[in-house]
This record gives C-alpha cells, structure tokens and sequence, in this order.
C-alpha cells in the first residue's frame, strides 16, 4: 500500500493518498488529513525550493533539516514557503 507510485512516461511521483503509511501519521500526529496534506506539501515545496537554490553540500543541507527540526516555520519563511 504504497504512499507514492513512479510515472515512468511522465517521469514524476504519484502521491496515492490513500495509503496504511498515511493514516498510521495522522493517526501519531494528531493531525487531520487537511493539516498532514498541508504539512506534506510544504515540506515538498521546501526539498523543491533547496533544489532549485541548487543547494549540494551535505553540510549545507544538513544546517537546513537541522534548524527545520528547531523551528520549522522560520525555514519554510527563509525559503518563501510560507510568509
């Protein structure tokens, strides 16, 4: 029951939603499915957003996850996911 499928035409992830994965993380969250499909999509758009700063070095990449964990809003303001 897998949470994501490879597209192989179209070369891209498909998120299923529906998944045992998915449902065990709202469940240990505490978080309806609005908030964990929010959470999901920032986090997505934050690994965008460090991909498209062209962002390699693991020391660089290591500070980022490591102040996510800290304060994660203030990351996703650095990176202009949210304001």
């Amino acid at each position: 029951n897998a949470l994501f499928s490879w597209d192989p035409v179209e070369d891209k992830h498909i998120f299923n939603g529906n998944s045992e994965l998915f449902r065990k993380l709202r469940v240990r969250t505490g978080k309806n499915e609005e908030e964990t499909m929010d959470e999901l999509a920032k986090r997505s758009a934050l690994l965008q957003a460090i991909v498209d700063k062209n962002i390699l070095d693991f020391k660089d990449f290591n500070k980022i996850i490591h102040n996510f964990y800290k304060d994660p809003n203030s990351v996703y303001k650095q990176f202009g996911i949210i304001e």
